[in-house]
């Protein structure tokens, strides 16, 4: 006989191993905070955004860095909140969110002197451009730019990022109604690979399945939205750059993949063995992060919060590297 399940003392449990995370990484904060007068502290998301944050944070306040993945958004905020407290408010605390969709429902957290926010959806949004494909194109797959295969790809790239963009619009828009009506929306169990096929040109299209794949992943299908509300976030979502609706994860992933995929069709159709294309392991969608982190420049944003924080240390006295405060002027 199977032992009966209370799911409602399962969810008290999580619910309190949480908070005794959250605690635990307080705790552990103040003991390093006040055994160690120069160091940064520095509060993430998660183990992504070390990847992208630790490089300029390092070369631009030039100290020892201590990080702290707080597991998610709202977790950042409510640790922000005590950190501050604890540290009377020290420049050496740092916290760095996503942007998500919060402003468009109107529940962004409160953004301070010590916190960075992306500039558009999340950090991954950032890999994405003309000049990130180009860069992954020459430096990643090694194609230089004077050979043909090289417009080709780019071409075929651009044509399908146009496609994708199109195709996200409704359900991305859908989902931000849903969430402004109290809709749960679960973006982790979609996976953008399956709600596209190709055209004979190796081109992207919706997959028959596109629009119902999406709906019953996500959640979508059992939520129900006013029609004056899609119309009223129609006119100020899609208006922005679609960075700011689509979310950076999808973006991303079509962006690896769809690259991955016209390096193959490039190396198909060239004859000469001596000059086929080796497609590099780090363009996979699970290694594109980290490939592109290093590469990609950061933004200007990121560069002026960094280096307002390492004036604020420079006036409150915290050892630093002169040249970072040179380089901050």
């Amino acid at each position: 006989m199977m032992p009966e399940i209370d799911l409602e003392d399962d969810f008290k449990e999580l619910l309190s191993a949480a908070a005794k995370s959250e605690t635990s990484l307080v705790h552990d904060f103040r003991i390093q905070f006040f055994s160690e007068s120069d160091s940064i502290f520095a509060f993430f998301e998660g183990e992504d955004d070390r990847l992208y944050f630790m490089p300029p944070i390092r070369d631009r306040l030039k100290s020892t860095v201590h990080c702290f993945d707080c597991g998610g958004k709202r977790k950042v905020e409510s640790i922000r909140k005590d950190v501050l407290e604890i540290s009377d408010g020290s420049a050496r605390c740092l916290f760095f969110v996503d942007r998500d969709h919060d402003d468009y429902l109107g529940r962004q957290l409160e953004i301070d002197e010590h916190t960075y926010i992306s500039d558009f959806y999340s950090i991954e949004s950032d890999f994405i451009s003309a000049e990130a494909a180009e860069i992954v194109i020459s430096d990643i797959a090694g194609i230089s730019k004077t050979r043909p295969e090289f417009a080709s790809i780019k071409e075929a790239f651009d044509r399908s990022s146009e496609r994708f963009v199109r195709a996200m619009k409704p359900v991305m828009l859908w989902s931000i109604c849903a969430r402004s009506q109290g809709g749960k929306v679960n973006f982790n169990n979609v996976d953008v690979s399956k709600m596209f096929s190709r055209d004979k040109a190796g081109i992207i299209i919706k997959d028959d399945h596109f629009l119902d794949y999406f709906m019953k992943q996500s959640g979508c299908d059992k939520l129900i939205v006013q029609r004056g509300t899609y119309r009223s976030f129609r006119k100020n979502v899609l208006s922005d750059d679609c960075k700011f609706w689509i979310r950076g994860k999808f973006y991303l992933c079509f962006f690896a993949s769809e690259l991955h995929i016209q390096l193959k069709v490039a190396s198909k159709a060239i004859v000469d063995q001596s000059k086929k294309i080796k497609i590099p392991q780090s363009l996979a969608v699970n290694m594109i992060f980290e490939a592109l982190s290093g590469r990609i420049p950061k933004p200007k944003s990121l560069i002026h919060f960094l280096d307002a924080r390492g004036a604020a240390l420079a006036g409150s006295g915290h050892a630093m590297d002169p040249s970072a405060a040179i380089n901050g002027i």
